[in-house]
């Protein structure tokens, strides 16, 4: 029976926890030698996967997090240049004016 591949976090998780200065076994219990089958059969190991999934979790929500504030930040800078290009086409619509102003009154 072919291996399953493993998810690239768990790769991941593998490859930092059996390389130094660890050097702990990734073995996992099958279903036949455990309730909890899947899980490491070094409970050390283990406890640092859970870890290891609740930190890359929580990166993934500040990431999400700071990708909505990037959005917005860009959404406000779209904004604000608009008003910006207005402006100054107003400006120079003013300028314009001023200008056949000057030139009707001499």
């Amino acid at each position: 029976m072919e291996p399953k591949p493993m998810e690239p976090s768990r790769e991941a998780f593998e490859k930092w926890i059996s390389a130094p200065p660890f050097e702990r076994a990734s073995a996992r219990w099958s279903s036949e030698e455990s309730a909890w089958p899947g899980t490491y059969a070094d409970y050390d190991v283990q406890l640092a996967w859970e870890a290891w999934q609740q930190r890359s979790s929580s990166l993934r929500s500040e990431y999400e997090d700071v990708l909505v504030d990037r959005n917005k930040i860009l959404a406000d800078f779209q904004r604000v240049r608009s008003e910006l290009q207005a402006a100054q086409a107003e400006i120079e619509r003013l300028k314009g004016e001023n200008q056949c102003q000057k030139l009707a009154s001499s």
